[in-house]
């Protein structure tokens, strides 16, 4: 593979590097770092977790990413001469004042397809390497609008997106299979404003609230009413606040109103009441921190599913 990446990044974005660890690579490695472990230099030699987490490294490296916090978990042992696959996703980007704020989500895999450490990267690129770009201006001939359209135009555009689950939840998914959930809808909206309209600062946010059968026929309908279990479930909920005056303006656009919002009121969320947690600099990965510490996955995905069936 080729040293520097050619092509330049957006979110869903995925790069790919394998190599093979081999006796020597660890040896050297504890040269380097005086981890000297007998683990690592017994016959059956385990490479040094660093040695293993430095592999997608390479990845970050042909982005010139700059690196502040990593978090990795190991699951299995690397052992000398088997062959690695590193796999990075940009799975976030926000626009921050010297480059973009980026979050890189990576995978490692051994040669027999086994999960072996998975890992997170908080840091910086550079607009050299980020395909932001065009996005409006994409979503705009998507939609049907013109260049003169508002920022309200915006908003009500991607509430009529139908709702559905897109693989990557990344804005350009979104657009191009035409459907997204309350988490892919606003991130294309945040997205959008943004580049239209940056003088209108945008902020995520996420609502954790209980979902019960009555609430659920109020607000989505019989057909998700009966996913809900009898003593209901707790979810979470994304919505964005936009800067509009002294107040800012809470926007939903989960669904289509309807009637057309008129950009004046807050937009009435698609939740019940709850309490409210900032998405903070990188929204997706909180949403799913608060639905693994709060949301009982059995009970929420037949909910999502019902959402997502075509009317």
């Amino acid at each position: 593979m080729g040293t520097v990446y050619d092509r330049r990044v957006r979110v869903g974005t995925r790069l790919v590097h394998e190599r093979v660890l081999s006796r020597q690579d660890i040896a050297a490695f504890a040269d380097l770092t005086g981890d000297r472990g007998a683990h690592h230099l017994s016959d059956s030699a385990i490479a040094q977790g660093l040695l293993v987490a430095a592999v997608p490294t390479k990845l970050g490296g042909d982005l010139s990413f700059l690196g502040r916090t990593m978090r990795l978990e190991f699951l299995l042992p690397v052992r000398a001469g088997e062959r690695v696959r590193a796999e990075v996703r940009v799975d976030e980007l926000v626009r921050g004042r010297h480059g973009w704020d980026a979050l890189l989500t990576s995978r490692l895999l051994n040669q027999d397809g086994e999960l072996v450490m998975v890992g997170e990267a908080e840091g910086r690129l550079s607009d050299a390497v980020v395909d932001a770009a065009g996005q409006l201006q994409r979503f705009r001939a998507r939609a049907g609008l013109d260049d003169h359209c508002s920022w309200i135009d915006v908003v009500n555009a991607v509430a009529r997106i139908p709702y559905g689950r897109t693989p990557d939840s990344a804005p350009d998914d979104t657009v191009a299979l035409w459907r997204g959930t309350c988490s892919s809808k606003h991130a294309l909206l945040r997205t959008l404003l943004a580049e239209g309209w940056p003088e209108r600062p945008v902020r995520t946010w996420h609502r954790v609230f209980q979902v019960t059968r009555t609430l659920a026929a109020e607000v989505f309908g019989t057909r998700a009413a009966a996913a809900v279990p009898e003593s209901g479930f707790v979810d979470v909920h994304t919505y964005l606040t936009v800067a509009t005056g002294p107040e800012p303006l809470r926007v939903d656009v989960t669904f289509a109103p309807r009637m057309p919002w008129d950009g004046v009121d807050h937009m009435p969320l698609l939740c019940g009441e709850g309490f409210d947690v900032p998405g903070g600099r990188f929204p997706n990965r909180r949403k799913r921190e608060l639905v693994a510490l709060h949301c009982d996955p059995a009970v929420r995905e037949p909910f999502i599913a019902a959402l997502s069936e075509p009317v």
